[in-house]
C-alpha cells in the first residue's frame, strides 16, 4: 500500500490495534481487499491470528496473495 487514502489509514489503525469488531461500508473498488491484506499481515507479524474468509474461494485466495506479497517485500529489505 503504496498511497493509502485518509479512510484506509484510519480503517487499517483500527484493525490493528483494537480489540473489537470494525465496520466498513465502503464502494465496490475502493481498497477493502488491500487493508484487509495489511492488516492481516500485520497481525501475523505481531504474533496473532488472522483468519479470511469470503464468500468464494478467489476472493480469499486474492487477499492471502497480497498477504504474501508483503512477506516477501519485507523479507527482502
Amino acid at each position: 500500500m503504496t498511497n493509502p487514502d485518509p479512510w484506509q489509514k484510519d480503517a487499517l489503525t483500527q484493525l490493528v490495534t483494537r480489540k473489537d469488531n470494525v465496520l466498513l461500508l465502503c464502494s465496490r473498488g475502493s481498497g477493502k481487499s488491500e487493508v484487509f491484506a495489511v492488516a492481516s499481515y500485520l497481525e501475523a507479524c505481531l504474533g496473532g491470528f488472522a483468519m479470511i474468509l469470503s464468500r468464494s474461494d478467489r476472493q480469499a485466495l486474492r487477499i492471502m496473495r497480497r498477504v504474501n506479497q508483503y512477506n516477501l517485500l519485507n523479507q527482502l529489505q
